[in-house]
């Protein structure tokens, strides 16, 4: 929906049919090979997966193929969704530390979108987009955070008593999402420009169980800019960062 910045690497067991151009294994392997984060090209073999994945029953709205590997404890170790907006892939390379690999692909297969994530709900390091002409972009997402995440954990542990290791998941069909969402935004002023990056952190209120806690502080600083209480109304899933 943890400081690494600029480089670094995060080395990782590759799922078997999630493939480079140069390795196609079948679906009854298991583990193909060990993936160094970069900004590699990869494909993804649309056939194998649509072989071994299955139409999500549950959902009635989108058209939904869904495939998923898991830990011993049952939680999702590797998903890949494919609905009417594209291909999504997550992949769990550390639980303790929320660290995941996402990827999106272009409808032949090809990579679009790779990033490092925290599962609590932001993107770590450089995220790299794929142009179709062959061009490869790419956007350092810790830039504009000199506070960084393992100090706004401090934080909160200290002054509201949250602790972001400990946070439970509440969800992992698709993907994990957690009782603590924390994301990365840009302030907006009262003409709607954006202003300064900011962490927001959502969880429960837990002096009422319908409601939630709502925190904004600076990115630069650590300031708390503003923090007030919402109600429940919806339930807080997914995995893309907290809008």
């Amino acid at each position: 929906m943890i400081s690494i910045k600029n480089k670094f690497t995060i080395v990782f067991a590759q799922i078997a049919f999630l493939i480079s151009c140069e390795n196609k294994p079948n679906k009854n392997n298991e583990i193909s090979k060990k993936e160094i984060f970069s900004n590699s090209v990869e494909y993804l073999d649309i056939k194998n997966f649509e072989e071994i994945s299955h139409l999500d029953s549950l959902n009635k709205v989108f058209n939904v193929r869904l495939y998923q590997e898991f830990y011993p404890d049952s939680t999702v170790k590797m998903a890949i969704v494919s609905d009417d907006y594209g291909i999504k892939q997550y992949i769990s390379t550390d639980t303790l530390s929320k660290i995941s690999i996402y990827k999106t692909f272009y409808k032949n297969g090809k990579i679009k979108d790779k990033s490092l994530h925290n599962d609590l709900g932001f993107s770590i390091g450089n995220n790299y987009n794929f142009k179709e002409d062959g061009q490869i972009d790419s956007l350092n997402s810790d830039k504009e955070y000199p506070f960084t995440f393992e100090m706004l954990k401090q934080k909160l542990k200290k002054e509201k008593n949250i602790d972001a290791n400990k946070s439970k998941i509440i969800d992992d069909y698709f993907w994990r999402t957690y009782s603590i969402r924390i994301g990365k935004q840009n302030q907006m002023d009262e003409n709607q420009n954006f202003t300064i990056p900011s962490w927001e952190v959502i969880y429960d209120n837990p002096k009422d169980s319908k409601s939630l806690i709502f925190l904004i502080y600076d990115a630069k600083n650590g300031k708390l800019l503003k923090q007030s209480v919402m109600k429940k109304e919806v339930e807080i899933c997914g995995n893309d960062e907290y809008q």
